[in-house]
């Protein structure tokens, strides 16, 4: 998240992400981007995920945002934290998955 160059994994933190997405978009149809922090959203220097790729040698290190476009922000409406909880189960239930076939 702190700079915008491309980690030496990042076809293979891709292909992981897209698998997740595609769980997740499967339950209500909503759209995530696939793409470093830094390069879709900005950059946020000493985040747990940068710590925990170059430190701690997690490969699969990635940030997950809310489901708002913009409209909310990180304040979701009541009516928008169930589904946003249940498509994201499905997509860290798939990512688990696709993982536990490398290790």
């Amino acid at each position: 998240g702190y700079t915008s160059a491309i980690t030496p994994d990042d076809a293979d933190l891709k292909r992981m992400g897209n698998l997740a997405v595609a769980a997740l978009t499967a339950k209500y149809g909503t759209r995530y981007t696939i793409a470093t922090s830094t390069n879709v959203l900005y950059a946020a220097a000493g985040g747990a995920n940068d710590w925990a790729y170059g430190s701690a040698n997690c490969k699969y290190s990635h940030t997950v945002e809310l489901r708002d476009t913009g409209t909310y922000g990180f304040t979701l409406p009541a009516s928008q934290i169930k589904p946003t909880c249940t498509e994201t189960i499905a997509a860290f239930i798939e990512f688990g998955k696709n993982l536990s076939n490398e290790v």
